[in-house]
């Protein structure tokens, strides 16, 4: 499937080869290319379709060789219709607004998530390269088990068992499940990494099916995690899926995971094991008072620090996605005894 184009303009040909890099090193959601010259974006413009413009709002202010403001500069990039949607760089956050505008300033990383936002919310062609269907359960804190609450949810869907994917080093599931430990998500990462060919039969080796569930087992080490850049984690679930006739995806997410932003931005819900669930909704609510018995206290400081981290990045639409994990496990192991339903074992069968 063709990939969504993105394009950027700077006046500062540094800038645009820092841009570049970073999208050669970790990109595989957009093509990419780069324009320091008004007169080199029109004639682009005139025969080639550009889906994300990306328009460094200083290099506007400077380019009025030709152009005297950029009210006459964005016709004729605008009428080429060969645009369908223009994004500021800038110095501030603001993607809600018809002109929407980046912080140019933040990690290249942020920056790039937030165009993977823009692109799925207009739907182009290019940016739907995957319909993986990623749940995340993220353990802030609290002695919590996020594989039964992957049960529970498995066992409330209809379809094919769901894929169970543990990215915790330190998980005690192939142990507790009597699970051989030959092949892990190590083996996958590596024979992603290479764009090796053995990729199909590793992954049959990889993959425990059960009645419920089906399940990879967490890497070896959790440096393992880290060799794949960031933005390529969606690239690896989707060919996981793909492979597996597209079969949903649940992600145990853990601190190990050093970008917290770009998996977290892959997962249309994200359920979130704390005991102060109620300090992220706060949070989001403009709450600051902390004075509160359920904010002060260990748990209640570590979850308002959690909600802080991505209300200080503009990345509040993370914190919409989430949901209080212990609460929806109560909630199905209620709905199961209620309806006598006996609970699963979900016992492994084998390998591919």
């Amino acid at each position: 499937m063709s990939k969504a184009l993105l394009a950027v303009f700077n006046d500062s040909l540094d800038y645009v080869n820092l841009f570049m890099e970073f999208f050669r090193t970790n990109n595989s959601y957009f093509d990419c290319t780069g324009f320091t010259s008004l007169q080199a974006l029109e004639s682009y413009l005139s025969t080639c379709r550009i889906d994300i413009l990306l328009l460094t709002r200083d290099s506007l202010e400077k380019s009025t060789t030709k152009y005297h403001d950029k009210e006459e500069l964005l016709p004729h990039v605008v009428n080429s219709g060969n645009v369908k949607e223009i994004v500021y760089l800038g110095e501030k956050q603001d993607l809600s607004s018809a002109e929407k505008e980046i912080n140019m300033y933040r990690p290249m990383s942020d920056i790039y998530a937030d165009l993977i936002a823009i692109s799925k919310k207009l739907d182009l062609s290019g940016a739907s390269g995957t319909a993986v269907s990623v749940t995340g359960i993220y353990v802030l804190d609290g002695p919590y088990d996020p594989y039964a609450l992957a049960l529970s949810l498995a066992a409330h869907r209809t379809g094919p068992a769901p894929l169970y994917i543990d990215l915790d080093r330190f998980s005690s599931l192939p142990g507790r499940l009597n699970l051989d430990g030959s092949h892990t998500l190590t083996d996958l990462i590596y024979y992603f990494k290479t764009d090796s060919e053995n990729f199909s039969q590793e992954l049959k080796k990889c993959i425990f099916h059960g009645d419920d569930l089906c399940m990879i087992s967490a890497p070896v080490s959790a440096d393992d995690i880290d060799e794949i850049p960031p933005a390529r984690w969606e690239d690896l679930l989707s060919e996981i899926s793909l492979q597996c006739g597209h079969l949903p995806v649940i992600v145990s997410i853990t601190d190990s995971c050093k970008d917290l932003i770009s998996l977290f931005s892959i997962c249309s819900e994200i359920y979130v094991f704390t005991d102060n669930f109620q300090s992220i909704a706060a949070a989001l609510s403009g709450e600051n008072n902390r004075s509160g018995n359920a904010v002060n206290t260990v748990s209640g400081w570590r979850t308002r620090a959690f909600s802080d981290y991505f209300i200080k990045r503009h990345r509040t639409d993370l914190l919409n996605k989430m949901t209080d994990a212990a609460q929806a496990l109560r909630q199905f192991t209620q709905t199961a005894e209620a309806e006598q339903v006996p609970l699963k074992k979900n016992r492994f069968r084998f390998h591919g």
